[in-house]
């Protein structure tokens, strides 16, 4: 996973979405998005990137309420370019997905 990958990833995610357990928004993680990429790469190159926790959120569902867990936006990145990597070897490779 490269620095490429991380930014197209960066585009994908819903900037609007709120913040994770680090309670990092969006707006302020593009302050320093160069440098938060770049740390994220050289991370996963030396295998030492760790998700964070996830934020749990009781959301509102009729009467009762439901669990929501809500990833820190590096976690979001890193998933949604691993996800693009899966899709394009799949696409590649004819490989089917049951």
């Amino acid at each position: 996973m490269d620095t490429s990958a991380l930014k197209e990833a960066w585009k994908e995610i819903n900037k609007k979405a709120t913040a994770g357990v680090d309670k990092v928004t969006a707006k302020e993680y593009a302050l320093n998005l160069e440098q938060n990429i770049e740390e994220i790469v050289s991370n996963l190159k030396r295998k030492r990137y760790r998700t964070k926790l996830v934020r749990r959120v009781d959301i509102p569902k009729g009467n009762e309420t439901r669990p929501l867990g809500i990833p820190a936006i590096s976690d979001k990145i890193v998933q949604s370019a691993a996800a693009q990597i899966l899709i394009d070897v799949r696409q590649s490779t004819g490989w089917v997905v049951l």
